[in-house]
């Protein structure tokens, strides 16, 4: 289902921000980053599963095979080893979106903030939400 669109490396297409903006009514993204991290800011399209990666167990076989299913996650590092297991599992509509929300947010695509939720710390160990009174 990815004609003409993207550039194969290894069996799996990567698309850029901008290729995945263009297809984005006619795919669903799949937000693979965890809860903690994808509740502040998250791509604003109009079919979104946020399906972390750490639960990959639970929903690797509830995809629809019938659709074409972006994995987006940060910055890109993590989304083509989900795109590889899913792919050995029989899915063919596969992409994965270079740069993530990242270079999605640069291009100035479409996103959806909750100032709520952003996170401060100075490592992974000391994150706290930013504002008083999120838990």
């Amino acid at each position: 289902m990815f004609e003409n669109i993207g550039i194969k490396v290894n069996g799996i297409i990567s698309l850029t921000a901008e290729e995945a903006f263009r297809i984005s009514e006619n795919s669903i993204f799949v937000d693979i980053r965890e809860e903690y991290i994808s509740s502040y800011k998250t791509f604003n399209v109009p079919f979104l599963l946020n399906l972390p990666l750490s639960k990959i167990e639970e929903w690797k076989n509830n995809l629809p095979h019938d659709k074409q299913i972006i994995i987006c996650d940060t910055c890109g590092i993590y989304c083509r080893e989900v795109a590889q297991k899913l792919i050995s599992m029989g899915y063919e509509n596969i992409a994965v979106l270079g740069g993530g929300i990242v270079e999605w947010e640069k291009n100035n695509f479409p996103i959806i903030k909750d100032i709520s939720r952003q996170l401060d710390g100075g490592c992974p160990c000391q994150l706290r939400y930013r504002h008083k009174g999120t838990s």
